[in-house]
């Protein structure tokens, strides 16, 4: 009868005799052991009447011919023995109980040796692996310097780096080490370096994100802050100021820094918590501090904020502010235009998601005389107050099922020659704009509107050939 199953020595041999290209230890040589030898025949069972083990070994080395094989004879019990012991539960004679554990004691001291193969034979692979590691990153190293970008003309890299930075993080205190584009290109060669310091451009562009940090990062910033103003040269710059909660007393330091060089600011978005904003506001309101070149002016306005704490008599003075976004979840935030402020130079206003305060915004449009273009974001109940305007292009954007009409209600706008009503929610046509009070605002304004654009909305069909009827010139975009 022919054994079916393999005895445990069996496994280790398999495993060894896939490990071909490391030598082995000469004490392991066995002259009984038949070199070269398939690793499935590692173990052969005669078969006859009484069968006995003969090994074969598992070659570790095919230069050298080391191998590793058992030292000791596993038998395998007769055909008669098997039978007489393995179906019943029948005890072992004595002296055949001391036989089994005697093989049992030398099978143990086997798996040892196999244990012991195995460690070194592990420490030998790890080897290996570090030494193909260290191969491949010379290779790349290498080829590093047979890259053709190293050839590449400084105009092209020029190009590359305005376009491969990202501008809004360039200068980012909460994660500099990974968002600033700048400083890696900076960092990857001395000609890298010398390219992109003498781009101002690159520099002009300044993102604090005001935070929780340790000594050592407000340490950094400061210097990261103080390194863009100077390589900044006399370009204007976009700064972007953000924090979610709040501002720490360490970190007005970094708003003053900033306001020492306000006269260079073109486009400045803040987005701060109600101290923060207060404490920005405060900071511009000091003798000196000028804005001659500010263009673009972005306030996120947080919840719960009072008018005396946002008044900032600064931005009277900025005779270039042309465009104004302004949102926040407030139901006081754009009390800071209480007081006309002379802004006839606006461009463009946009209001954002949350503005509630519908007198305020309609004084602020009131006083913008020159806005050609106003986008609204519809929020929760808003209400408006009668106000005429000369803007030229409405833009409404709808977030959730709000109505237009208590906007639409309140202006009357003469010169209004495009309306555009989008969703906000990109992707989503389920909401349906109600054209009803456009049909009053073209009456009321005694208007002829060129377009009217609609972007992932629906407008009813009977409404626009209505709409048509009132201004026949009408080109709808959807």
């Amino acid at each position: 009868m022919t054994s079916t199953n393999l005895p445990p020595m069996a496994f280790g041999g398999h495993l060894f005799a896939s490990f071909s290209n490391t030598a082995g230890s000469e004490q392991y040589k066995d002259d009984r052991c038949t070199p070269l030898v398939h690793p499935s025949e590692c173990f052969h069972y005669l078969e006859s009447d009484n069968m006995t083990a003969t090994r074969q070994a598992t070659k570790l080395c095919h230069n050298c011919g080391t191998e590793f094989c058992s030292t000791a004879w596993m038998p395998i019990p007769c055909t008669t023995f098997s039978q007489q012991y393995r179906w019943t539960n029948n005890v072992l004679a004595a002296p055949e109980e001391i036989e089994y554990r005697r093989e049992i004691s030398n099978a143990r001291v086997e798996v040892s040796r196999y244990e012991h193969e195995l460690m070194r034979l592990a420490q030998i692979m790890s080897k290996l692996d570090a030494e193909r590691a260290a191969m491949e990153t010379f290779i790349q190293q290498k080829e590093s310097f047979l890259s053709p970008i190293r050839s590449m003309p400084t105009e092209i890299l020029e190009l590359i780096f305005e376009r491969a930075v990202d501008l809004d993080v360039a200068c980012t205190m909460s994660t500099f080490r990974e968002a600033l584009s700048v400083h890696r290109i900076s960092l990857v060669c001395s000609r890298w370096r010398d390219i992109a310091t003498s781009m101002p451009g690159l520099w002009s562009f300044i993102s604090v994100s005001l935070g929780r940090h340790t000594q050592h990062d407000l340490i950094v910033s400061e210097a990261l802050i103080r390194r863009h103003l100077e390589l900044a040269g006399n370009k204007l710059l976009m700064i972007r100021i953000s924090s979610e909660n709040y501002v720490p007393h360490a970190h007005y330091p970094f708003i003053v820094q900033l306001a020492h060089h306000a006269h260079r600011w073109k486009d400045v978005r803040v987005r701060l918590s109600t101290a923060g904003v207060a404490k920005f506001y405060e900071i511009l309101n000091r003798p000196g501090v000028s804005l001659p070149n500010l263009e673009i002016l972005a306030i996120d306005y947080p919840a719960n904020s009072y008018s005396r704490e946002f008044r900032c008599n600064t931005f009277m003075g900025a005779s270039k502010l042309r465009e104004v976004h302004i949102s926040g979840s407030g139901t006081q935030i754009v009390k800071i235009h209480q007081h006309p402020l002379p802004f006839p130079q606006f461009g463009a206003i946009t209001l954002g998601e949350g503005i509630q305060d519908g007198v305020s915004v309609a004084r602020l449009i009131a006083t913008a005389e020159n806005v050609e273009r106003l986008t609204v974001m519809i929020g929760p109940s808003p209400t408006y107050s009668p106000v005429s305007s000369d803007i030229r292009t409405l833009e409404v954007v709808l977030t959730g099922d709000f109505s237009v009409r208590p906007l639409l209600d309140a202006l009357t706008l003469p010169k209004l020659d495009t309306l555009v009503f989008r969703c906000a929610d990109v992707g989503s046509d389920s909401t349906v704009v109600d054209l009803d009070p456009v049909f009053g605002l073209v009456a009321r304004s005694t208007c002829r509107p060129r377009q009217l654009v609609v972007r992932e909305v629906k407008v009813l069909d009977y409404q626009i050939e209505a709409l048509l009827k009132h201004a026949p010139q009408m080109v709808v975009i959807s």
